[in-house]
């Protein structure tokens, strides 16, 4: 579904050409996955999920353990009043002329807020959580890409290289930082 959010399944062998930059055309060029190639193929690098959906942390200890799965969980959490100010300025009634927008807006962050500290009493309840699991603040990442980055890596028992801080550098500077303007400038 999401073929082309994967650089790998969009060059070979899973495609005939490399197309993992141009995800129009592998979508549409490139044929089904083979699931057990990909398996293989995946097989030797270091799995990693991204969810973006709230999960229910209580079974992922049964999960790990009927899957004998060394599993190592990040939690991203976020100041809610960073993400009230971030969607006001995304869904900013005066641009889309809906005033329910910033009520509705209100009632997410205090959802988001509640499952975040659900989350945390969960994870300080449980021992195993504890051990399998990392806190990373948003904020504390958005400021400190380098050395929050070391501790994940370090967390997952993974290399911290001068590659990886490069790439870091590359994809946390602001393209607009150079020319000093835009919406999305950013200091770090």
């Amino acid at each position: 579904m999401f073929r082309s959010k994967h650089r790998r399944l969009c060059a070979p062998p899973f495609c005939a050409k490399n197309l993992s930059h141009d995800s129009i055309k592998c979508n549409s060029e490139c044929g089904l996955v083979n699931s057990s190639q990909a398996s293989k193929v995946c097989q030797k690098l270091t799995p990693a999920i991204k969810s973006i959906r709230f999960i229910e942390v209580e079974g992922l200890e049964k999960m790990a353990e009927r899957n004998n799965l060394d599993l190592k969980i990040i939690f991203l959490a976020r100041d809610p009043r960073g993400q009230y100010s971030s969607r006001l300025k995304i869904y900013d009634k005066n641009n889309t002329g809906d005033v329910k927008i910033s009520d509705f807006q209100k009632k997410m962050i205090k959802y988001v807020c509640n499952h975040t500290k659900n989350i945390i009493e969960k994870r300080e309840a449980s021992p195993w959580l504890k051990k399998q699991s990392l806190v990373v603040k948003y904020e504390d990442l958005a400021l400190n890409p380098d050395d929050k980055s070391k501790e994940i890596l370090m967390f997952c028992g993974l290399n911290f290289t001068e590659k990886v801080s490069q790439w870091i550098k590359d994809n946390t500077e602001s393209r607009t930082r150079r020319k000093r303007s835009g919406t999305y400038f950013c200091n770090f």
